[in-house]
């Protein structure tokens, strides 16, 4: 399960569920992997991953400034979907794969 922080409320996802939006600064900064009792923090890595970036993209700086730039970021598959729509080129996720 992926809990977005330990506040009252907080969106809790199951794995076969899409992943909410994901907060990162002063007031949301706990985003974790919770299994059963145990809650592990994500790691940017995994944060960019729930965003569509690939594995390995290159987020430079502090981690704090790197799960920032996730945050801040259009995430890659809505950025290419937006763009097919607003061009009339047809989406291949296939082309966007090779791509990364």
């Amino acid at each position: 399960m992926l809990r977005n922080n330990t506040q009252a409320g907080a969106a809790r996802r199951s794995l076969d569920q899409p992943a909410g939006t994901l907060f990162f600064g002063a007031r949301c900064n706990d985003v974790s992997w919770v299994n059963e009792d145990q809650a592990v923090r994500i790691t940017v890595s995994e944060s960019a991953i729930l965003q569509s970036f690939p594995a390995e993209y290159p987020f430079r700086g502090t981690r704090t400034k790197q799960f920032e730039q996730v945050g801040n970021a259009v995430p890659c598959l809505l950025a290419a979907h937006v763009a097919s729509a607003a061009s009339g080129v047809p989406f291949l996720q296939e082309a966007l794969i090779q791509a990364a």
